[in-house]
């Protein structure tokens, strides 16, 4: 990408187009090989940089991950702020949630 700003409506559309595609969810995406054991990933990554590195350093550069989960974080009570013991769940699926959908590297 360029390194600039992104417009807001920019990125919903596309946030919106990723929601309504049907295709099947790839169990073996890229981010999957981030979730192996260090020195297996590390020979998949140093196979990647040389097959295509202006791809890893694009990802690489990426400010952050957006993972599209369909997890439910409503509270018991709707109004009521989240508290600790709701927020540990969401933790969880933050950290270890379907890793076809993490970049853990």
């Amino acid at each position: 990408g360029s390194g600039g700003m992104v417009d807001g409506g920019v990125i919903k559309s596309c946030i919106g187009q990723i929601l309504s595609d049907k295709r099947d969810v790839n169990h073996n995406s890229l981010g999957y090989y981030t979730s192996m054991g260090r020195g297996e990933w590390a020979d998949i990554r140093a196979e990647l940089d040389a097959l295509n590195p202006e791809l890893m350093v694009e990802i690489d550069s990426a400010l952050f991950v957006l993972c599209l989960d369909e997890y439910d974080v409503s509270k018991s009570e709707p109004g009521s702020e989240m508290t600790e013991r709701d927020a540990i769940p969401l933790i969880k699926n933050g950290l270890h949630g379907e890793a076809y959908n993490r970049w853990y590297d």
